[in-house]
């Protein structure tokens, strides 16, 4: 660790600095931009004061600097600085330039919104801030502002919430979350409290890899917003006036620093109680993806911060995050199981008693550090980061049955358990010059799964109605596996003229599985039950493929508030190899009581592939002072497709080809205070089955929705309406989402003792089943659990935030 650290100053040894540039941010009416962002142009960022002013000290040479407040951005700043000297700088910040916002979620480096050819939305931790006040979750919240993005469940998962119709790559601090076991809960990884801003690039991605399909949101985590010691306080109660119907939430932060170093440092405890719907009646666990009732989260977070010298920095950040069930209440399947035997939903019922030796949770542990360092090995930018992940799950003991195929069957609970490590190292290099700039890069991942079956003693099971589970044992659920990957990747963009710019890049990967030998999870079972005394594997093996993807753009700017793009660029999704292997078909032989295997989907036979997306978009975005508009419109086509087994729930690649029609829209208007605002997709997805074109099945289909709101803002308070609504789509079987609306109301009143928020989630009390709901009904029929899950009825949330 010596001679690493020593490495990496002695690329950034520099001479000692006697320059200073000083300054101040003044907001449009001349009041001082108290935490607003300073940008220099050799990369670093630093933060004003309470009187909106800095000061950074720099070696001589020629800079750009800019600031930013809450999406607006001043006019860039070109000055030369020479041995000794000292300069100050007066910034006003002007909302006509909010294109001039800094994002990375598009190239992997820091560049304005103005200057990407593409889809691009920028949710800035005001916005985050005020939708978690509302005590409206992360998956709802970007459902409601990204339209491109569908609207996300009440519960744990975020299984199927898709963008643009296709898989979406969730990423802390350019980290993915997207594991090759998909475990659908990468929203479920931070809370709000903890997050800065939120970048979001719609549409296939050849930058990032694997499963970046439908987009890339990328999560930025807080840093230390004043070298000064502060901090934040939060408290929130939410309730629905049932008997238990109410969560809470406490929040607590600390930042401070010098000049060289700082540091933030945050702890949030969260507990909710029941859900009801909009007729008092409780909503039903959540058996398979598990929810959030009764639900504890625990969520510490650290970030600190060391400026080697002006041109480098180092950064290291730990977060661990624990969200699990705490409770007594969950279903009682009816009495002797009635409600699972009959597949009756209406014989299931939420009653107290339960008891578990396994409840569902999420524990993720993660650590990350990263080195910056500008104007080395000829004038480049280097970016170095790497992460360590450890990330459990489990879920709900539900019922199942096994059948021997010899007139053996039996009824128990199981609930798995899945266990996943990731290690990756990340590198960026970046030149600009005065017509092109170049980024290019390497990255490394590996990750180790496991997972296991909890198996419950039947008797106390059944007696309970699976009220009391106590564990007996556990098998093998899927067969454990290890994935590595090396990639490489190049990105350029050439300014053709003034206003006309050229981009293009690709991305290289290798990606390699390598699966255990594995027998069969039903087998495991059976053998468990005594019945049968061997089993023969499925063989397992390693398979490695290739991806290369490319991408090319041209951007034309009209002037500072307009440009129009058009996009093409690839994507790929990876099948699940935990769900993709490990099946296998088999049979008692009853002379030597082993479970032989007949057939297999094995390594061997069915080497892992990639399933290429070629996107091609046509956007334009506007910005002034008072309006901002983007419109885009994009088709994207696979040559194959990912379904699911509703039996087994097996991934399977079928040669079907995919293809998505869309059109995104964001805009809104201001004027006096008020804001009129919307965003609305409408979509398209069909899949060519035996030489014709029909809709996508339900499951893997998107609808088309719009989101809008009207909201009011004033010194000291604001007030927003905002309503979701989403449309009819069938699918080829004949399968519909039902349509619905839903409303919320929320305001903010700012008092000198701090913050105070109210909100009435699901203000008209509607009743409709969730998007998510519909889509779990067609691919869970014919399971003989929960499938119906309505929304929340009307919600009242309070919170009150202060800041010292």
């Amino acid at each position: 660790m010596r001679s690493i650290l020593s490495f990496l100053l002695s690329l950034s040894s520099t001479a000692l600095l006697a320059q200073t540039i000083s300054g101040e941010v003044q907001l449009s009416n001349r009041k001082p931009a108290a935490n607003a962002t300073v940008y220099l142009s050799n990369g670093l960022q630093f933060t004003t004061n309470k009187e909106g002013k800095f000061t950074i000290d720099v070696t001589p040479g020629k800079y750009t600097l800019y600031s930013s407040y809450l999406s607006q951005s001043s006019k860039e700043e070109y000055f030369q600085i020479a041995e000794n000297e000292q300069l100050y700088l007066k910034l006003h910040i002007s909302d006509t330039n909010s294109l001039d916002e800094v994002v990375i979620v598009n190239s992997r480096k820091p560049q304005r919104i103005a200057e990407i050819p593409g889809t691009v939305y920028l949710i800035n931790g005001e916005k985050v801030a005020e939708k978690a006040k509302a005590g409206i979750s992360l998956k709802e919240f970007l459902g409601q502002l990204v339209p491109g993005l569908d609207y996300g469940g009440e519960g744990r998962s975020n299984w199927g919430q898709n963008m643009r119709g296709r898989s979406v790559m969730v990423l802390i601090d350019g980290v993915s979350l997207n594991s090759a076991r998909n475990l659908s809960r990468q929203f479920e990884s931070i809370d709000p409290f903890n997050i800065e801003k939120i970048e979001i690039l719609s549409g296939a991605s050849s930058i990032y890899g694997g499963n970046a399909t439908g987009g890339i949101i990328n999560i930025v985590t807080k840093g230390a917003q004043s070298k000064q010691f502060s901090g934040e306080t939060q408290v929130g109660l939410k309730a629905g006036f049932n008997s238990d119907d109410y969560d809470w939430k406490i929040a607590q932060s600390l930042q401070g620093g010098t000049k060289k170093w700082d540091f933030f440092g945050s702890a949030v405890y969260g507990k909710n109680g029941g859900f009801y719907n909009p007729q008092g009646n409780q909503i039903l666990t959540d058996v398979s993806q598990t929810d959030l009732q009764y639900n504890q989260t625990v969520d510490l977070f650290g970030k600190i911060k060391y400026r080697i010298n002006d041109r480098s920095s180092i950064t290291a950040s730990t977060q661990y995050y624990n969200a699990g069930f705490q409770g007594d209440k969950s279903i009682h399947f009816g009495d002797k199981l009635s409600g699972f035997t009959t597949n009756n939903q209406d014989l299931l019922s939420m009653k107290n008693g339960y008891d578990s030796d396994v409840n569902p949770f999420t524990k993720r542990f993660m650590e990350n550090i990263s080195y910056q360092v500008t104007d080395i090995l000829g004038g480049q930018d280097l970016f170095l980061q790497g992460t360590y992940r450890n990330e459990r799950v489990a879920f709900y003991p539900l019922p199942s049955t096994i059948d021997n195929g010899d007139n053996f069957t039996s009824t128990y609970f199981n609930s798995t358990e899945q266990n996943t490590n990731y290690a990756g190292f990340k590198s960026v290099l970046s030149k600009k010059w005065e017509k092109l700039d170049i980024t290019y890069g390497l990255d490394y991942d590996y990750e180790g799964f496991n997972s296991q079956l909890n198996i419950f003693d039947p008797v106390k099971s059944f007696q309970s109605s699976g009220l009391r589970n106590e564990l007996i044992g556990q098998v093998d659920r899927y067969p454990s596996l290890y994935t590595s990957s090396l990639a490489g990747y190049f990105q350029g963009n050439f300014k053709l003229t003034k206003s006309l710019k050229l981009s293009a890049g690709a991305r290289y990967q290798n990606i390699g599985v390598s699966i255990d030998d594995f027998v069969g999870s039903n087998q495991q079972v059976m053998l468990f039950f005594k019945q049968g005394s061997t089993a023969s594997s499925i063989k397992g093996g390693k398979s490695n493929f290739d991806a290369a993807l490319f991408n090319a753009s041209l951007l034309y700017e009209f002037n500072p508030k307009q440009q129009a793009w058009l996009n093409f660029s690839q994507g790929v999704a990876l099948a699940d190899p935990a769900k993709f292997y490990g099946y296998g078909k088999y049979s008692l032989n009853s002379s030597t009581q082993n479970w032989d295997l007949s057939n297999s989907i094995n390594v061997q036979d069915n080497p892992l592939q990639g399933i290429k997306t070629d996107q091609l978009e046509l956007g334009y975005r506007y910005r002034d002072t008072n309006f901002k508009f983007q419109i885009a419109g994009f088709i994207s086509q696979s040559n194959k497709n990912l379904l699911y087994d509703r039996s087994s729930f097996q991934v399977l690649v079928t040669d079907d080809k995919l293809r998505n029609v869309g059109l995104e829209m964001d805009f809104a208007y201001s004027v006096n205070g008020f804001t009129l605002g919307a965003n609305a997709m409408v979509l398209s997805s069909k899949q060519k089955v035996d030489n014709k074109w029909e809709n996508q099945i339900l499951y893997n289909l998107s609808p088309s929705k719009i989101s809008s709101y009207l909201r009011y803002d004033h010194a000291k308070f604001s007030v927003n309406f905002q309503n979701q609504q989403i449309f009819k789509a069938t699918d080829n079987l004949g399968n519909a989402f039902t349509p619905y609306n839903s409303s919320d109301l929320n305001a903010s009143y700012r008092t000198k003792i701090g913050q105070f928020n109210v909100a009435v989630q699901n203000v008209l009390n509607t009743t409709y089943q969730t998007l998510y709901s519909q889509k779990f009904e067609v691919i869970y029929a014919k399971q003989y659990y929960p499938k119906y899950f309505p929304a929340r009825g009307r919600t009242v949330n309070v919170t009150y935030t202060y800041k010292f």
